[in-house]
């Protein structure tokens, strides 16, 4: 797993590396500037003019640094020095000083109040960096604006200027980028869905920062990496059989929901699992049949509507509960009931998530609510996206905010809560929260979640521990979504799609 480090600790991680190895500072900028440039395909933007954004801080020394080295290699630029500080750092100046020595630099200077400069073509934004810590306003959020409507494409350096790195503040003037290229690793604020209009996409390049500081630093917050996949995930057997790879019994389909528990099944079988039942009203099991001949469909036929939603009790299975359930007073009943006599981790997820906030399971803050007799089994698995969220508990402002809410009811409750979304946020009983990195926007389609329930339970069936099923899921899910994408295109992809391409994915992770 990569961590996520606040800026103050990636500040002093540069000041141990440059002790550590013995460098000026100007030299680990120069080591940046050559990943930012190395990174990128130039050839893709020549047809447009090349303008740098420069600040007087050391963002302003790495834009800087990359005009010289793009001269190096022919590509001219046409460089914007904003001058709103009293002085430049000492980085920049060095910076400076060296591009202003080649004879074909362009280095036009803006003071406040001046003419707007000409911000068509391709910006390269190296205006504000990490340090910021106040709102911009005025002339210079003037120029921003005037960037962001005229640029044909943003790339900013380590971060989109006037963004804040470790959270995200509401009505900030910024840079929406393109393409950001930032050092090491990324930034928390990169990671939260408020970034959107921000960071279009980003990439992350080494500069060789000291990997003992790297090491020292402690953080909660972790990206999951495929390299973290493959060292969970098991090969089957050779003398494996259908008994040895699980039960896994997903309920819900009731009220005209069976497609979205008949997903969570075939889901389930795609990931692996031995087994597959259904536990739906019994009404169903025709449909449920033909969906997924190879599952089992529990009930009876003389079930009454109330008994029709009750939960049988079966101790060899796993079960992943919601998809399509309804919140009916008895769908309601039965989850309860259930609750109240099974003790192993289960998946929770769409319906059964609102039956819980109906029962008011949760506080908005995370105090112990008065339950309905009874306790959430420990290590559990609750998958909720944003409004299923905030239905549990209380409305949040941020995703920041949720992400603390969790933190505190995971510990609470020892529980595993995965906050769906773009980089979807696992938080975990040890408060650590890991972001995956996997996925695209074509999943934000019906049946997506269904999709994942499946794949959770699948994986807790086949005998992984709770944690390492849902990070299992949640990284395969948006790995299987990416193949589809890049089969079917992201628009109009389907859930369908996605389990499609369940196999391949775990294949492509398997050591």
């Amino acid at each position: 797993m990569k961590k996520i480090l606040l800026n103050k600790q990636i500040k002093a991680i540069d000041a141990a590396t440059i002790n550590a190895q013995r460098i000026p500072s100007h030299k680990l900028m120069e080591r940046a500037a050559h990943a930012f440039v190395n990174s990128i395909d130039w050839s893709a933007h020549m047809t447009k003019p090349v303008r740098v954004f420069a600040g007087p801080g050391n963002n302003g020394g790495d834009a800087l640094a990359v005009s010289r080295l793009l001269l190096n290699q022919g590509i001219s630029s046409h460089v914007y020095m904003c001058r709103f500080g009293t002085s430049l750092s000492a980085d920049c100046m060095i910076n400076f000083n060296r591009l202003q020595a080649y004879a074909d630099s362009q280095i036009v200077d803006i003071h406040k109040g001046q003419a707007m400069p000409p911000c068509d073509g391709l910006i390269i934004d190296g205006i504000l960096g990490c340090g910021l810590n106040r709102p911009i306003i005025g002339y210079w959020a003037t120029l921003i604006k005037r960037i962001n409507e005229d640029a044909n494409h943003i790339i900013s350096i380590d971060i989109p200027s006037g963004y804040y790195a470790d959270g995200h503040q509401k009505g900030l003037s910024c840079i929406k980028a393109h393409e950001v290229i930032s050092f090491e690793m990324p930034k928390l604020s990169f990671l939260l869905p408020e970034s959107q209009d921000a960071i279009e996409s980003f990439k992350i390049v080494k500069i060789g920062l000291d990997t003992t500081a790297i090491d020292q630093a402690h953080t909660e917050n972790y990206v999951l990496e495929s390299k973290d996949i493959s060292s969970i995930l098991r090969p089957k057997r050779k003398f494996a059989h259908k008994g040895s790879h699980g039960k896994a019994c997903l309920v819900g389909g009731h009220s005209g929901m069976v497609g979205a528990l008949s997903l969570a099944g075939r889901s389930a079988a795609a990931s692996g699992c031995g087994y597959v039942y259904y536990q739906s009203h019994f009404s169903q099991k025709e449909i449920l049949t033909g969906l997924h001949p190879s599952a089992i469909v529990l009930g009876s036929p003389a079930a009454s509507e109330k008994t029709a939603h009750s939960i049988s009790i079966h101790p060899d299975m796993h079960y992943g509960i919601g998809c399509g359930m309804g919140t009916s007073p008895y769908s309601r009943e039965g989850l309860n009931s259930f609750i109240k006599v099974w003790h192993k981790p289960m998946v929770l997820d769409a319906d059964a998530l609102n039956l819980l906030a109906s029962m008011k399971y949760f506080t908005k803050i995370g105090m112990q609510q008065s339950y309905p007799d009874t306790m959430i089994p420990p290590h559990s698995i609750l998958t909720p996206h944003l409004k299923e969220f905030d239905r549990l508990f209380g409305m949040h402002e941020s995703q920041l905010e949720r992400i603390h809410t969790a933190r505190k009811m995971a510990l609470l409750h020892q529980i595993i809560i995965c906050i769906k979304g773009a980089h979807t946020a696992i938080i975990l009983p040890d408060q650590r929260c890991l972001f995956n990195n996997t996925g695209n926007a074509g999943m934000a389609t019906a049946g997506s979640g269904d999709v994942l329930t499946g794949m959770t339970t699948s994986f807790l069936a086949q005998g992984y521990k709770p944690e390492d099923a849902a990070v299992l899921a949640v990284h395969l899910h948006g790995y299987a979504g990416d193949l589809s994408a890049d089969c079917v295109g992201r628009y109009g992809m389907s859930a369908e799609d996605i389990i499609t391409f369940i196999p391949q994915a775990i294949t492509e992770h398997l050591c």
